[in-house]
């Protein structure tokens, strides 16, 4: 059955640690022993995505007020709330019912028959498995060893669901748990909202000069190097712009003149030193923001993680950033989808690549509208507003999820004849390019 917006009662945003429950075996203990009072269900609707939401990606809904029936069992209602940590199979029980809500709950009776409350392992038939739980607090030491099965896990970091797949033996369940490690590390490392984080910690400091991890170096001087070769229109300080646009919130507006020209004068990249892991800021109201380049160097680093540990075949998702290790398992190539902007999540072309990134940005991804004219998310640091040029999404193919990271966002901010050139440049770069009218170009590749 649908959610309509106006039936909500609230929200309540998904934590890191429901991915280490064991869903199966949670969802029966429940339902066994009697412990619902509530259903919870993870809700993702693209279309609420496209209207620059992204929020409501790691939203669980809770409706209340109503029982729902289990259409596979008519005779059986459950009561309001579900709890947390619902496979997938439960939320498309929610939803009418298919085949995969059969074997989801064949899968569960042999699991709690067998003392099992972990899915782990995949079929080996060349797909990968979904939803694969990791137990908590592990680390993966060991090469892959034993029979090789394909794994999946899936967690919220970054602002964004994150996927891991991977072909692996008997110690995929440590691989992926310390990939999600790497991941919540690097959120203390970058994060800038989260309090307990370096960079927050470095965005409020007392002094204009503070030392920093090396970690947190390298990302800042590779904003910096980013800002020079853009011309100024990727800038890592862009902030308290970006604070005061707000994107993120269901009532965006656009702001007054006189704040946004308030914000612009504290987005000067050009005002932060690095010394080797000593900062500088000319100005005490500088803030860094590294969101735009995070997730490239997250998934650089959990690519070369998996591969030193034996790993010849993955995918890694961290949400607009795919990075593929070798081949799919059966030895062809993986099939990447190019979103089309603005249509909820179809797609305007496919690529096939093997041991790649393709990383995709779009102005589609988070944005408004006022008056009928759509406001982005990427701002331009020279006028204070999003820029115009005509480029509605942009994806990069090349070897490095970083780099495309960093051209993505630069081709989008420059425009396409600029881009172009960037593209050009570069030795084993390709780009497509989606522009305003839908029409699909695509540079370099050379």
């Amino acid at each position: 059955m649908p959610f309509e917006k106006k039936r909500l009662k609230s929200l309540a945003y998904i934590h890191y640690e429901i991915v280490d429950l064991y869903e199966i075996g949670y969802l029966f203990s429940i339902l066994v022993f009697g412990l619902l009072n509530s259903y919870v269900i993870w809700y993702v609707r693209e279309d609420i995505v496209s209207k620059g939401n992204r929020k409501s990606i790691r939203q669980f809904i809770m409706k209340s007020g109503h029982r729902i029936r289990i259409p596979i069992f008519p005779g059986i209602r459950m009561p309001k709330s579900f709890g947390m940590g619902m496979p997938r199979f439960v939320r498309s029980i929610m939803h009418g019912g298919s085949r995969a809500v059969v074997v989801g709950w064949v899968l569960a009776a042999v699991l709690m028959t067998t003392g099992c409350g972990s899915m782990s392992g995949g079929t080996g038939n060349g797909k990968s498995s979904e939803n694969v739980n990791v137990p908590g607090n592990t680390s993966a030491s060991a090469k892959t060893t034993g029979k090789l099965k394909d794994y999946s896990v899936q967690n919220f970091f970054f602002d964004t669901v994150i996927s891991v797949k991977i072909t692996a033996g008997d110690n995929a369940d440590e691989l992926l748990q310390h990939c999600m490690d790497m991941c919540r590390e690097y959120e203390q490392i970058f994060s800038r909202t989260d309090e307990n984080s370096e960079l927050y910690k470095v965005n409020h400091r007392t002094t204009n000069t503070v030392e920093v991890s090396e970690k947190l170096a390298f990302l800042i001087s590779e904003g910096q190097k980013v800002h020079e070769l853009s011309g100024g229109k990727f800038d890592i300080t862009v902030a308290p712009l970006s604070d005061l646009w707000d994107f993120k919130s269901e009532d965006a507006v656009v702001p007054d003149q006189d704040k946004i020209r308030e914000a612009q004068e504290k987005v000067d990249a050009s005002s932060v030193h690095l010394d080797g892991t000593t900062l500088t800021f000319d100005r005490s109201d500088t803030m860094i923001d590294l969101g735009a380049i995070v997730k490239g160097y997250a998934a650089d680093e959990l690519a070369a993680y998996l591969k030193g540990e034996g790993v010849t075949s993955g995918l890694i998702n961290l949400g607009g950033n795919v990075l593929t290790i070798g081949s799919k398992p059966d030895g062809s190539n993986w099939k990447i989808g190019i979103q089309k902007p603005f249509a909820g999540g179809e797609l305007i072309d496919t690529v096939e690549v093997s041991g790649k990134t393709v990383v995709s940005s779009g102005v589609y991804e988070r944005y408004f509208k006022q008056d009928g004219v759509i406001y982005h998310h990427i701002l331009d640091p020279d006028t204070g507003y999003p820029v115009q040029d005509g480029i509605w999404g942009v994806s990069i193919i090349c070897d490095s999820s970083l780099l495309g990271d960093e051209l993505s966002t630069t081709c989008l901010a420059v425009g396409e004849e600029k881009a172009a050139e960037i593209i050009e440049s570069m030795e084993g770069v390709e780009a497509i390019f989606v522009d305003d009218q839908l029409q699909v170009t695509t540079v370099g590749g050379g």
